[in-house]
């Protein structure tokens, strides 16, 4: 079906009242017709008075024949509507980025935030892995020195001529050093388990982060690209609906 003028303009408007400047636009669009109906009951009994006069209702039927005829000529709908979209753009571009390049700007702006929140969280990370490590070795050498005094105990316990206290204390000794060896050995089994979820965790989320900011390089691209053919072209305005004519 082939498109019209007017389909063109209706378009146009359905695209406006989808924006946020179109919600404002609502906005005001509400509130004026409040207004308008305020002022109207104010100026119900001049307009019943002006009905009586002869002469005053000559000038109100005037009046309303040059409002009608105002807001019937299609070239001042047209100049009025694009007056109202524009003020409106204004009004909520106070609150809201509406172009396209501010908005990837900002966007962009979030994106390195998050890499910076993510890049703390890495070495956090990281932080916690080499911590994790350290202990692992310090319990692997405590369990080595213990298993070393367990041995040396049953080695004098095996050459023989000790007393009867000293073979209690050497017994004490290997087994109390045996227990402390196996229980660090048991505690690094889990302390490795959690080292090595830790290092899978950190190297997804360095994937992840490098992605991101292949991402971020992209985007940046982009906006210079945009940047670049605005100036280019002598365009300030790349919002969707800058350019839009009234059909």
């Amino acid at each position: 079906m082939a498109t019209t003028p007017g389909s063109s303009v209706l378009q146009g408007l359905k695209n406006f009242w989808q924006r946020p400047e179109g919600t404002v636009g609502k906005v005001v669009l509400v509130l004026g017709g409040l207004a308008a109906a305020y002022g109207f009951v104010q100026i119900l009994p001049f307009l019943i008075a002006a009905a009586t006069d002869t002469l005053h209702l000559a000038l109100l039927i005037g009046a309303i024949l040059v409002f009608l005829f105002i807001v019937t000529d299609k070239r001042v709908r047209t100049l009025a509507k694009l007056m109202f979209q524009s003020v409106m753009r204004y009004l909520t571009g106070l609150f809201i980025e509406l172009d396209p390049i501010g908005i990837l700007k900002n966007y962009i702006g979030e994106m390195k935030k998050n890499l910076a929140i993510m890049d703390e969280q890495l070495g956090n990370l990281n932080g916690s892995i080499r911590t994790l490590q350290n202990q692992i070795d310090t319990n692997q050498k405590d369990a080595e020195h213990s298993m070393a005094l367990a041995n040396q105990a049953d080695k004098k316990m095996a050459g023989g001529g000790l007393t009867s206290l000293d073979q209690q204390q050497y017994v004490s000794a290997k087994v109390t050093n045996q227990r402390h060896a196996a229980s660090l050995i048991n505690i690094n089994k889990s302390l490795t388990d959690l080292r090595d979820k830790l290092k899978i965790l950190y190297d997804q989320l360095v994937r992840w982060r490098a992605t991101a900011e292949f991402q971020v390089t992209d985007k940046e691209n982009r906006v210079s690209e945009e940047d670049l053919s605005r100036r280019s072209s002598g365009q300030p305005d790349l919002r969707p609906d800058a350019g839009v004519s009234g059909g």
